[in-house]
């Protein structure tokens, strides 16, 4: 297993990465009071999935991870390409 100080320095990695996703949506609806909370909510998602993904080594896990990584990929690329029809 890893050391303790490894896990705890992947585990912030992973925090800040999702925060990272998570922006581009507070700056599109910044005027939205409900928006901050729907960032939250997914944000936590995302860190939940990917904390499992890190401790647990279940094949179903790492599927859920794989597919959940994928669709934030396809997402992000919709999004750029919503932005550029603007």
């Amino acid at each position: 297993m890893f050391k303790k100080s490894k896990v705890n320095n992947r585990l912030e990695n992973i925090t800040k990465e999702a925060t990272e996703e998570a922006i581009p949506f507070k700056k599109c609806k910044k005027e939205e009071a409900w928006w901050d909370e729907e960032c939250r909510i997914e944000t936590e998602k995302r860190n939940n999935l990917r904390i499992k993904a890190i401790h647990t080594r279940q094949p179903e896990v790492r599927e859920a991870y794989k597919e959940q990584r994928a669709k934030v990929k396809k997402d992000k690329l919709t999004k750029k390409e919503r932005i550029r029809s603007k």
